[in-house]
C-alpha cells in the first residue's frame, strides 16, 4: 500500500500566525493560565488534561481560543511547561481546514478522527507522545471532561501509564472560570446586546400568518447582523407557538402563527467564544387572556426577583426559594419548575453558578448567569423570561436589555 501524506497543507505556528485573530490580548490568556496553574499547584497536580468536542467546546476555548469541533481535542497543560493542543477536529483531515489557525498555542499536534491505513496519527497516540516527552509517565494528572473520554482512549492511557494518578478536576477548573475579568464582561455584554437585536427582529416578524420557521430565521438574522458568530451552541433556535408552546425545547415548524397564540423563543449563540442564552414568552398580537397572563406575569416577576437577589455572598439555594415564593404568591406554584432557575455562562453554556436547589455555589462579584425561572403548563404554555445577568458588588445587573414584558408592547 502506498504511503499516505497526512496533513498536506502547512499548519505549524510559522504558517498560521498570518491567520491568528484573538478576541483578547495575550495578557488575558496568560492571566488565565497562571490562575489555573496556581490552583493546580495547590492540589499537587503535575499536569491537566482538558477534554473537548462538539458536546463541550468551552473548557478548551477558555485557555486556548481553539474551537473544538468534529473529532476530539485535548489541551495538555503541564504545571512547569507550555500548553500543547492535541486535536482531531480537522475537516478533511487537514488542520488548516479547522480552527487551528485561531489558537495562540504554538505546539499543536494533529490527529485524524477516523481510522485510515496505514497507522494514522490518533489523539491517543499524540497524547501518549506528549506525556512521555514532558516526563509525566509517573505524575498526578487532573482531567476536565471525564464524561467526554471514550473507553478506548482512557483505557489506553491507563494501560500505557500505570504510574499516573488520575484526578477529576472539573470543579476546581469551573471555579477558576466562574469569576469573569473586565475584558470578559465587556464581551458578554456585547453578546447580550446582539441577542437583544435578534429577539427584537423576531418579535417584529412574529405576526399572524407567519411561520415559526420564519420567526426563527428573523431571530438568527438579527443576531448575525449584530455580530453573533455562531448559533446553536447547545441547541438550535427554538420557536414554539399555540398548542406547541409548552414544548420549551421544540424546534420551529411550518406552523403559522394565530392571533392570541402563546409563543416561546429561545436561543443559544456565541460571540468571541462566549455563550449567550436568552428566551422569552409572549402572546402573538399581545392582549393575553387571564390564564396566559398568569404564566407570563409570574415569569417576569420571578426574573425581577432573581436580579434583585443576585448579591455577592448569596447561596444559590436561596435564589431558588425566592422565586419559588413568587410562583406560589402568583398562584403558579404547581407549574413552577424547581429543578433549575438559571445557570452560569461563559465559554460554556452551563457553568458556575449552577442554580438548582442543592447547588453548593455561592454568588460572587464577576459571575455571569442566565436567569431562567420557569412556570410551564401543558395546556396554557411556557412562561419563561430568560435574561443574562452579571453579579456586581451592589447586586445583579441585567446585560440583556430586551423588555421583560414584551406582550405589553406594540410590535
Amino acid at each position: 500500500m502506498a504511503n499516505v501524506a497526512y496533513f498536506k497543507y502547512p499548519w505549524k505556528w510559522e504558517d498560521r500566525t498570518q491567520y491568528l485573530e484573538l478576541p483578547f490580548p495575550m495578557s488575558e490568556y496568560e492571566r488565565r493560565i497562571a490562575a489555573v496553574k496556581a490552583e493546580m499547584e495547590k492540589d499537587r497536580l503535575d499536569c491537566l488534561l482538558i477534554v473537548g468536542d462538539v458536546r463541550e467546546r468551552g473548557n478548551i476555548r477558555y485557555l486556548s481560543n481553539f474551537y473544538a469541533l468534529l473529532g476530539h481535542s485535548i489541551l495538555i497543560l503541564p504545571l512547569d511547561d507550555e500548553p500543547v493542543l492535541v486535536t482531531s477536529a480537522a475537516a478533511h483531515g487537514e488542520p488548516m481546514h479547522s480552527f487551528v489557525p485561531e489558537t495562540w498555542v504554538k505546539d499543536v499536534r494533529a490527529a485524524l478522527f477516523h481510522d485510515l491505513p496505514p497507522d494514522p496519527p490518533t489523539v491517543l497516540g499524540r497524547t501518549r507522545e506528549v506525556l512521555v516527552e514532558k516526563h509525566l509517565s509517573r505524575a498526578r494528572i487532573g482531567i476536565v471532561g471525564w464524561h467526554l473520554l471514550g473507553y478506548d482512549y482512557f483505557s489506553g492511557l491507563k494501560q500505557f501509564f500505570p504510574g499516573i494518578e488520575w484526578s477529576d478536576w472539573l470543579r476546581p477548573y469551573e471555579l477558576v472560570k466562574a469569576v469573569k475579568s473586565e475584558l470578559e464582561l465587556k464581551v458578554m455584554e456585547r453578546a447580550a446586546e446582539a441577542a437583544d437585536a435578534g429577539m427584537t427582529a423576531a418579535f417584529e416578524a412574529a405576526k399572524p400568518g407567519v411561520t415559526e420557521l420564519e420567526v426563527a430565521g428573523a431571530f438568527e438574522y438579527g443576531m448575525r447582523k449584530a455580530g453573533i458568530e455562531t448559533v446553536a451552541y447547545l441547541f438550535d433556535t427554538r420557536v414554539c407557538s399555540g398548542p406547541r408552546s409548552p414544548l420549551k425545547n421544540g424546534n420551529p415548524t411550518g406552523r403559522r402563527l394565530q392571533p392570541g397564540d402563546m409563543i416561546f423563543m429561545d436561543i443559544s449563540a456565541t460571540y468571541h467564544g462566549y455563550v449567550v442564552d436568552a428566551a422569552t414568552s409572549s402572546v402573538v398580537g399581545g392582549n393575553p387572556t387571564k390564564e396566559q397572563l398568569s404564566l407570563l406575569e409570574a415569569a417576569a416577576r420571578m426574573t425581577e426577583t432573581l436580579v434583585a437577589s443576585s448579591k455577592p455572598g448569596t447561596p444559590v439555594p436561596d435564589l431558588v426559594e425566592a422565586v419559588r415564593n413568587v410562583a406560589e404568591e402568583m398562584g403558579e406554584g404547581s407549574t413552577f419548575i424547581d429543578y433549575i432557575v438559571g445557570h452560569g455562562l461563559g465559554c460554556s453554556q452551563l457553568e458556575v453558578p449552577h442554580c438548582h436547589p442543592n447547588s453548593p455555589d455561592v454568588l460572587a462579584a464577576g459571575m455571569v448567569f442566565s436567569l431562567e425561572p420557569m412556570v410551564v403548563c401543558p395546556i396554557r404554555g411556557t412562561g419563561t423570561i430568560e435574561r443574562v445577568c452579571a453579579v456586581e458588588t451592589s447586586g445583579g445587573r441585567l446585560l440583556s436589555k430586551f423588555p421583560l414584558r414584551p406582550w405589553t408592547l406594540s410590535w
